[in-house]
């Protein structure tokens, strides 16, 4: 697991991304005052036609929900992005590791094979957003920095979400599409949790992998980048739970640190 390890970038400053898109939501939230709060709900979108002069309603523009879009989208992201996720999955890791015993060139760009994986925002952005302008979100009326550090982490998973090439089954993107593609679950939504009713009282930092696990995807993440490794293990804390898989937690401890 190591030499697919070395290939994710360390130095690459989650924080410091996330300060700088935060920056500009903010000057966004303060142009929209209390219009923030009003971001359209998803039945909304659908009553007009993508494309028509009327599919975003009220007082959000589609440039507005554009410009939002890609803050949040890029407050994760580094220009390299597939080197610097926090997780892979078993199914990842497995043809990254073929691809090692093929390849010379040993890089994750050479080898991120978008025939087989996805690079996926385990928050999608579209929650993000609903997360953000959520007026009874506990963190969304201040600085909005820590909130999107919680809520960007990413993922390589198998499959595309374009047509999937003859004879290629399963895939792991098929248990985050259709349901969980750009809403969150709820504690409810997850079998055996026994702690808050409302997503709410959990913390954004456990979002995503409370869609992993939701979609039944938990189990199969082996973290890449040393926050990974913490928020993984902070998780299943949390859950009461243990690692289910013995690379999972060989990679848990051998990712966390710096």
């Amino acid at each position: 697991m190591q030499d697919v390890l070395k290939l994710f970038r360390q130095e690459f400053n989650h924080d410091g991304q996330a300060g700088l898109c935060a920056s500009h939501l903010e000057l966004l939230r303060k142009d929209l005052a209390g219009a923030w709060w009003e971001f359209p709900k998803e039945e909304r979108k659908r009553t007009a036609r993508r494309g028509s002069p009327n599919w975003v309603e009220g007082p959000w523009t589609r440039e507005q929900m554009n410009l939002a879009g890609h803050l949040i989208r890029h407050a994760g992201e580094s220009a390299d992005y597939p080197a610097t996720v926090d997780f892979i999955t078993k199914g990842t890791a497995g043809h990254i590791k073929a691809s090692l015993a093929t390849s010379k060139r040993r890089t994750i760009g050479n080898l991120k094979q978008w025939e087989l994986f996805t690079h996926e925002h385990m928050v999608p952005g579209q929650a993000v957003l609903r997360v953000i302008t959520d007026a009874d979100h506990p963190e969304s009326r201040g600085e909005l920095q820590p909130l999107l550090a919680a809520l960007n982490l990413r993922a390589l998973v198998t499959g595309t979400k374009r047509k999937r090439p003859d004879g290629w089954t399963p895939r792991e993107i098929d248990a985050l599409e259709p349901r969980w593609a750009s809403v969150l679950p709820e504690p409810s939504d997850i079998s055996g949790w026994n702690g808050h009713p409302r997503l709410h009282d959990v913390p954004a930092r456990f979002y995503g992998l409370m869609r992993y696990e939701a979609a039944g995807l938990l189990d199969s993440l082996i973290p890449v980048s040393g926050r990974a490794g913490k928020v993984l293990a902070e998780y299943f804390a949390y859950r009461g739970r243990t690692p289910a898989a013995a690379g999972q937690s060989s990679s848990l401890s051998a990712s966390c640190s710096p």
